[in-house]
């Protein structure tokens, strides 16, 4: 019922090549409507000028990993992040971990931990890592042979697949997977040269997921979703990475281009890597998941929904003011909001009026506001009352201009 792909030959997959990706404009943002289901994370507008970079032919293999195993890259903090190195340290880790050491044995160093099964080392299949050791490994290779070497940030990838593989070409749309994925070919991981696409890479999608340099984060526009609340937005905290791809049991969502999923970087979801070499900087978005109870109570005030009926006070109280200039024919030029806390009144006036000033005698509240104007969003973390238990669910407080 689970077949295990019988192919596991070495001596392959040395020779990881860079290869060219050309420059080009990505929009990863799913638009309402889209044929395909999608989670909230997926939806909304982002596009981006990627710059050519060069990336991996192949994902690292078990083989290619190895070098960097023996060449003591668990020993040496100085390739890993200082979340990797404490994690190195926690887990008190020398290799993968589903590689089964056997120090003893004359031949056979290490066996390899399957999902179903313990089997010889699949060497030319690609390495099952965290985030961590994926970033540590581009780290020893960068000072090994000099050339600046990372992982490819979710744009990055985006820019890849869509020089090897139409954004049409689906799971709805392909009449056989053009990759290990959707569990039509094998129930493991392949060796990492047998799904070969366009301009000579393999394993554009499938066979493992990929790490990326990516924090997770929501797109312009970004709605939570209706019925699972929770799905993306506990996760827009810095801390969890994107994986891209899909593995060789992603199906549905997981399966297709737009699907975006996040893990905590010490985490393992039949997760691989591919490494980049480009010029350009990295640059992601500092996060604020506020947690100060009293700034989240404000934060829910202002932007939450209506409760029982009421409609949100700051709106509605806008809106009155809006209605009674109105109505006395007062010119909408200059409005002045005292007190405006975390600011959504002020920027309900803001729409209707020329200039509108608000002004708090607390940074502790007004401060959430000039982020808001800033970034036009911020996360908090609401704590609930359920079943008489205190539970923490995530909430998101935007205001589009």
């Amino acid at each position: 019922m689970w077949p295990v792909c019988p192919t596991h030959a070495a001596g392959v997959t040395a020779d990881n090549a860079l290869l060219p990706v050309p420059a080009r404009t990505v929009d990863i943002g799913k638009k309402t409507g889209h044929r395909l289901y999608g989670w909230d994370s997926e939806y909304g507008s982002h596009s981006v000028d990627v710059p050519a970079f060069q990336a991996s032919q192949l994902l690292v293999s078990n083989e290619e990993y190895l070098e960097f195993v023996k060449a003591g890259g668990y020993d040496q903090p100085e390739f890993w992040t200082d979340e990797g190195w404490r994690w190195r340290n926690y887990r008190k880790a020398k290799c993968p971990v589903f590689w089964v050491a056997q120090p003893d044995h004359p031949t056979e160093p290490y066996r390899f931990r399957n999902m179903t099964n313990e089997q010889a080392m699949p060497w030319n299949w690609p390495a099952e890592v965290n985030q961590l050791e994926a970033k540590a490994f581009c780290n020893w290779r960068s000072a090994r042979t000099g050339i600046s070497i990372r992982l490819p940030t979710e744009e990055e990838w985006a820019s890849l697949r869509l020089h090897t593989l139409p954004e049409d070409v689906d799971i709805d749309t392909w009449a056989v997977a053009p990759g290990n994925i959707n569990l039509e070919h094998w129930c493991s991981s392949v060796p990492v040269d047998t799904f070969k696409f366009e301009h000579g890479f393999y394993d554009v999608i499938g066979n493992v997921w990929q790490w990326t340099e990516t924090p997770v984060d929501e797109f312009s526009g970004f709605r939570v979703h209706p019925v699972y609340d929770d799905f993306s937005v506990p996760t827009f905290d810095t801390r969890h990475n994107m994986i891209k791809g899909g593995s060789w049991i992603s199906t549905g969502n997981s399966a297709t281009f737009h699907g975006r999923y996040a893990f905590r970087r010490h985490f393992f979801q039949h997760a691989g890597f591919r490494f980049v070499q480009s010029d350009a900087p990295l640059s992601f978005r500092p996060e604020i998941y506020e947690r100060d109870e009293k700034v989240v109570v404000s934060l829910e005030a202002h932007y939450g929904p209506e409760y029982f009926g009421v409609p949100n006070f700051s709106q509605a109280l806008a809106n009155h003011v809006i209605q009674v200039a109105s109505e006395l024919g007062v010119p909408r030029k200059r409005v002045l909001d005292m007190g405006c806390a975390s600011g959504r009144a002020t920027f309900e006036l803001a729409r209707q009026f020329e200039y509108a000033l608000g002004l708090d005698f607390s940074t502790r509240f007004f401060r959430l506001a000039v982020e808001l104007q800033k970034e036009g969003c911020i996360r908090y973390a609401l704590r609930k009352e359920a079943s008489g238990d205190m539970t923490t669910a995530a909430g998101v407080g935007a205001f589009g201009t």
